[in-house]
């Protein structure tokens, strides 16, 4: 089977349930792809009622078989799978109008503006607590990167290499960003973040 897409997604079905997982490059295209768990249903959480998909074609992957013969996980690459949350924007325009009633942040062409009476780094720490708080990014979505070395997210707050982040902010027991970079690249960051898990 071919390499798959950036982007493509897919669903293993294993012992512990269903995972949902997406061929991802890093953050600021530093290093090569690779699948990224981003939702778990355990067999006990099934039917999952907020999770609706719309599969145009599904491929098998990969079948492993145990030594008694059973299946241990079976991947299935998809062509579309949609995701939606009721109550939540669909689209990138009503994000960015919740963003900015809620933060003052606003989006036009492709570009952001922060919320002028606020720093750089209270921006950032608003914008990407409103997506947890949402529900857009979880600790199983961690760790996201901001560099080949760095992470802007990750569950501890360290970088790749086991260095501490400079300047941690906790948005959750185990959600920890990195508020040290300029406010242009802050601005870069929250772009990419929204292209990977809003739209």
């Amino acid at each position: 089977m071919s390499a798959p897409d950036t982007g493509q997604m897919a669903i293993e079905f294993n012992k512990n349930g269903i995972e949902i997982k997406e061929f991802r490059a890093p953050l600021l295209g530093s290093g090569d792809p690779e699948w990224v768990t981003i939702e778990e249903h355990g067999w006990d959480e099934l039917p999952a009622e907020n999770l609706n998909m719309s599969v145009k074609a599904i491929k098998p992957e990969m079948i492993e078989d145990e030594g008694d013969g059973g299946l241990r996980s079976l991947v299935l690459r998809l062509s579309s799978l949609e995701r939606s949350t009721p109550g939540e924007p669909h689209d990138e325009t009503s994000f960015w109008e919740l963003v900015e009633t809620e933060i003052g942040i606003t989006y036009d062409d492709g570009k952001i503006t922060f919320a002028a009476e606020k720093t750089g780094k209270q921006n950032l720490k608003e914008f990407v607590e409103l997506l947890v708080d949402r529900g857009y990014i979880g600790s199983t979505d961690l760790p996201v990167e901001s560099g080949h070395k760095r992470y802007v997210l990750n569950t501890e707050p360290e970088h790749k290499e086991g260095d501490d982040m400079v300047n941690p902010e906790q948005l959750a027991p185990d959600i920890h960003l990195e508020t040290h970079y300029s406010d242009e690249m802050k601005k870069k960051l929250m772009n990419r973040i929204v292209d990977r898990f809003v739209n």
